[in-house]
């Protein structure tokens, strides 16, 4: 799940919905993936839309154990990799590539022609398949 955060200035109402969707939100990924997840820092993305029109929304990507292992390691040994990719914010004597070479591959194919069904792994259908159950018994028996 991808980690967000919100401006200072969001109203307060906002802020409380948006913390009970995020809260609802690792809560289903946690039972979904066996407690096999994490939240992370990623660039907005489809989320960011929702967000600007007072929508709380959270992003929600899955990664390669992998990739995912790489990038948390990179996030414990980098601490300015989290704000270049939250906020593309870097020091000026830093080079730019550097960062760019510890986002996740996955990453990189977002909102591009290779972002498709061939660039998934099978086990991402899988977890889908038990977020999307997970999704429907809550909406069926809690109404």
């Amino acid at each position: 799940m991808g980690k967000t955060e919100l401006p200072a200035n969001v109203r307060w109402n906002f802020r409380t919905r948006f913390t009970d969707l995020k809260s609802r939100a690792a809560n289903m990924l946690r039972v979904s993936s066996g407690g096999n997840f994490a939240i992370l820092p990623i660039s907005y993305s489809d989320n960011a839309g929702f967000l600007a029109c007072g929508i709380p929304a959270v992003a929600i990507t899955m990664l390669p154990a992998d990739e995912a292992s790489r990038f948390m390691l990179d996030l414990a040994r980098v601490p300015m990799l989290e704000n270049y990719v939250m906020n593309s914010r870097i020091p000026e004597y830093l080079d730019e590539s550097e960062l760019d070479a510890m986002i996740p591959p996955t990453w990189k194919l977002f909102h591009t022609a290779e972002d498709n069904v061939d660039s998934l792994t099978p086990e991402s259908f899988s977890v889908m398949e038990r977020i999307l159950n997970h999704l429907a018994s809550e909406r069926t028996y809690n109404g």
